[in-house]
């Protein structure tokens, strides 16, 4: 199994969607996800229903599960695994995801939310006139305000135009990293276990949470904090392909469809599975953002589909033959 410190891009968006769900103050079981009905059903065995796991009690939470996935003694020979034992394992997975879900979604509830957006494009103006665009299913919130910086983290994406003080450093945590400007325009998203940052006008700095490495970027550079807690190297980027959201296109280069079908996951809040051979297709070119239907039926065309509605928000693209 999967080391369960190292969560897979499903159960991130799983957990997404669970912390979602809980910041709006609706339950659970209103999700329609299998995977996250079989653990609650699970998880009802393991402990009180009636109170949330907290992080204190997640090791010995997962220590239990642990129990009962390992055997009890090492087998000599291979055996293949039953089917018991595989469903163990996915529950164990999704469980870690959950919690970590619940225990970020209590680290947020802490903070002011500055700003929300929903299904819609979300544009606010903060107390130093900095301007901040939000994509949808986003949301801003303020760590702490003071007459020499001001902090903020990001969950989702945005693109910030910074109003230039010198003596007021701004700066804001996505995942893993931190940016920090004096005045400048650059997009940073947060998705799953990856932070990217694109700077467009001015220079940034992207750090580590803890500041163990950082990179300076030049505008029209682009760089990410990767999985492994690595800063990648900066790199040019076409600023229309990073910012084209804000005017409601996606726009594309030599870009795998997988790539492009996770844009619309976190644009739409929607799940698309495809079989891997069009999941690898490269694709140029641009398509509206405007309606989910029309968008889906522009990528139908040029990938030689149809997309069908597999479950609440849930797609399934099947090629012609």
């Amino acid at each position: 199994m999967d080391d369960p410190n190292n969560i897979s891009n499903s159960n991130s968006k799983l957990a997404k969607r669970i912390g979602e769900q809980l910041r709006k103050g609706h339950p659970l079981t209103e999700l329609d996800e299998p995977e996250l009905k079989s653990l609650l059903e699970y998880k009802s065995q393991i402990t009180d229903e009636t109170k949330a796991p907290s992080a204190a009690n997640k090791e010995a939470v997962w220590n239990e599960i642990q129990s009962g996935i390992q055997p009890a003694q090492a087998p000599r020979t291979f055996t293949r695994p039953s089917y018991r034992k595989v469903m163990w394992a996915v529950a164990a997975s999704i469980l870690i995801a959950l919690l970590s879900s619940l225990f970020l979604f209590r680290q947020s509830d802490e903070l002011e939310i500055i700003a929300q957006s929903h299904s819609e494009i979300e544009t606010i103006l903060l107390e130093d006139k900095s301007e901040v665009t939000l994509r949808p299913h986003s949301t801003l919130y303020q760590q702490s305000n003071n007459s020499g910086s001001r902090l903020y983290k990001l969950e989702g994406e945005g693109y910030f135009v910074v109003s230039d003080n010198p003596d007021r450093i701004f700066s804001v945590q996505a995942g893993e990293g931190v940016v920090e400007v004096l005045g400048t325009r650059f997009n940073l998203r947060e998705w799953g276990s990856q932070t990217e940052v694109f700077l467009e006008e001015g220079s940034i700095r992207l750090s580590l949470s803890d500041r163990s490495e950082e990179v300076v970027l030049s505008p029209g550079q682009k760089s990410a904090i990767l999985p492994n807690r690595q800063i990648a190297i900066p790199t040019e980027a076409d600023t229309d392909e990073i910012t084209g959201w804000r005017n409601q296109k996606l726009v594309f280069q030599n870009r795998k469809a997988e790539e492009l079908f996770n844009e619309l996951e976190y644009h739409f809040n929607i799940q698309i599975t495809a079989p891997r051979e069009v999941m690898e297709e490269r694709l140029g070119g641009a398509i509206s953002l405007e309606e989910l239907d029309h968008c889906l039926n522009d990528l139908e065309t040029v990938l030689n589909g149809e997309f069908i509605a597999s479950g609440s928000n849930q797609y399934r693209f099947v090629s012609q033959e």
